[in-house]
């Protein structure tokens, strides 16, 4: 198991260095990663819908 996570966390840090990362990304777990985003999605979906606008995922996510 270990020798499996030592080469997942060689290829994540690969792919970082292609994606142009230069640091590892924030995690999208703390509050200031992806969670508060996740929350106001939450919030404005219904205001979108009772507007008429469109939604931020498409009706197959939901």
């Amino acid at each position: 198991a270990r020798e499996a996570a030592a080469r997942v966390g060689d290829y994540v840090a690969e792919l970082e260095r292609d994606l142009g990362f230069t640091a590892p990304p924030a995690s999208i777990r703390g509050p200031s990663g992806l969670f508060p985003a996740l929350r106001l999605t939450r919030t404005l979906l219904p205001l979108n819908e009772a507007s008429g606008l469109p939604t931020a995922f498409p009706a197959a996510w939901s």
